[in-house]
C-alpha cells in the first residue's frame, strides 16, 4: 500500500455500503483492556465517529498510508501517516480495527495466521 493516495471524494460515494457490516460487528466487540484502538487503513476517517464513541475511554490512532485521506479524517487522538503492510505498533493495542483495507495488503498468510 505504500506510495498509493488515494481520492477521499471518489472513496466517499459508497460510505455506507463500506461502513454497514463493520459497524454491526463492531457491536458485537466485548470490553477492551488498556491501550489504544487504531484503524487500520483509516482512509478519510468514516469509522472515526462510532469506534471513538464504542471505545470512548481508549485513545483513538488512525493510520493510513494516503496524505490525501489522512488530510480528511477526522475524530482521532493522533494520525499516522505509515504502510500498514510493515507498521509496528509500538505497545499492543487494545483492539485492531480495519474496514474495507487488509485486502490491500500483501502476504494474508502471515497477516492472520
Amino acid at each position: 500500500m505504500s506510495g498509493t493516495d488515494w481520492n477521499p471524494d471518489s472513496y466517499g460515494q459508497f460510505r455506507a455500503l463500506r461502513l454497514r457490516p463493520a459497524m454491526d460487528l463492531l457491536m458485537q466487540v466485548p470490553g477492551l483492556p488498556a491501550g489504544v484502538v487504531v484503524d487500520l487503513g483509516c482512509g478519510d476517517g468514516a469509522a472515526a465517529g462510532a469506534l471513538k464513541q464504542r471505545f470512548r475511554h481508549h485513545d483513538l490512532v488512525g493510520l493510513d498510508a494516503s496524505p490525501a485521506m489522512l488530510a480528511k479524517a477526522r475524530g482521532y487522538d493522533r494520525l499516522v501517516q505509515a504502510d500498514a503492510a510493515v507498521w509496528q505498533p509500538d505497545q499492543p493495542p487494545a483492539l485492531i480495527f480495519s474496514n474495507a483495507a487488509l485486502h490491500w495488503l500483501p502476504d494474508h498468510a502471515s497477516l492472520m495466521p
